[in-house]
C-alpha cells in the first residue's frame, strides 16, 4: 500500500540547519528520501520510490523541449538523497533554504505521495491564495 502523507507540522531549524521529522512520518521515510526544490518556492521531500517514479516521468520528456529542460534543471540540479539521522533529523542545505526562504521556522505539509517544506510566511500566503481559488480550481480540474 502506498504511503499517504497528510497534515501540517511545524518545526524549526537548529544552528546546523537540521530539523526533526514528526515521529509519525519517520517509518514511512526510513528507506531514504530525496529533497529538492519545489515548484512554488518551497522544497519537496519524496520517499525514494515516489522520487524514482517522478524522475522516470521527467526523464522521459523530450530534451528538445525548453520546458522539459527547465523542469529537469529545477528538480534534478537541486536534488539530494538523504536519510533521517538519529531520531528523524534531516539537514537542509543552505542553498535550498535560501531558495525556499526558510530561516528558522518551517512548515512541513503532507501532499499525498510527498511532502513540501515551506517558510511559514510563504505557506500562509499560498494557503490564502489557494483557499480563495479552490472552487474554480476544483471545477477546472473536474473534481
Amino acid at each position: 500500500m502506498e504511503t499517504m502523507f497528510l497534515g501540517q507540522f511545524h518545526g524549526r531549524l537548529d544552528a546546523q540547519g537540521t530539523f526533526h521529522l514528526p515521529p509519525s512520518l519517520c517509518a514511512h521515510l526510513a528507506a531514504g528520501m530525496v529533497l529538492t526544490r519545489g515548484l512554488d518556492k518551497c522544497l519537496m521531500l519524496f520517499p525514494r520510490q515516489a522520487w524514482q517514479e517522478l524522475a522516470h516521468k521527467v526523464s522521459g520528456l523530450s530534451f528538445t523541449l525548453p520546458e522539459a529542460r527547465a523542469l529537469r534543471r529545477l528538480l534534478f540540479a537541486g536534488a539530494l538523497y538523504c536519510l533521517a539521522e538519529g531520531e528523524g533529523h534531516i539537514t537542509l542545505p543552505e542553498e535550498l533554504c535560501a531558495y525556499a526562504q526558510i530561516e528558522g521556522d518551517l512548515v512541513l505539509v503532507g501532499l499525498g505521495a510527498y511532502l513540501e517544506i515551506w517558510s511559514p510566511t510563504t505557506w500562509g500566503d499560498t494557503l490564502v491564495r489557494v483557499e480563495a481559488e479552490v472552487s474554480s480550481l476544483a471545477e477546472e480540474l473536474a473534481i
